[in-house]
């Protein structure tokens, strides 16, 4: 009788536990599947792809400025970036430069680049290199002119402080 009794006990603990043994399951295998690891390349796709949509979200106002010690005023310009990777500046879209594609990569610490190069029909070239950090973008601009003149000048969205 002792036998029997804790057979059904056995038994009964059983029929009670199973649905819980299910569900736990279950979940161990929902969890599985929501942590599979995401490839690099992934991340790094994923992070182009969002600053792109940061670039061509607006018109980017950037404050140029000759490097350190060099004579020179600063300037204003507008960089646009649209759709097809598509890259154009306001004022050298006015010396005749016409509408060029760009590039994007994300490096490791996190900085989106693009890169561009432009020409115009008296041939001058113009090579931009900027960094986008969060809604920041810093750079350099080189032109280098027919005759072989060549200008840096350095850029921010960031407003210059002025000295006083």
């Amino acid at each position: 009788m002792m036998k029997n009794a804790v057979v059904l006990i056995s038994l009964g603990v059983l029929i009670v536990c199973a649905p819980y043994a299910g569900a736990a399951e279950k979940k161990v295998k929902k969890q599985a599947q929501g942590t599979e690891a995401v490839s690099p390349e992934r991340v790094k796709q994923e992070e182009q792809a969002k600053a792109a949509q940061i670039l061509k979200g607006q018109e980017w106002v950037i404050y140029l400025s000759a490097p350190t010690g060099a004579k020179g005023k600063s300037q204003i310009d507008i960089l646009i970036f649209s759709e097809g990777n598509m890259f154009n500046s306001k004022n050298l879209l006015s010396k005749g430069y016409k509408e060029t594609q760009y590039t994007l990569t994300v490096e490791s610490e996190g900085a989106a680049v693009w890169e561009s190069f432009q020409e115009n029909q008296e041939g001058g070239v113009v090579f931009w290199r900027g960094e986008l950090k969060g809604k920041v973008i810093e750079g350099v601009v080189s032109m280098l002119s027919k005759n072989g003149m060549s200008d840096d000048l350095y850029f921010s969205t960031l407003a210059p402080q002025e000295s006083r």
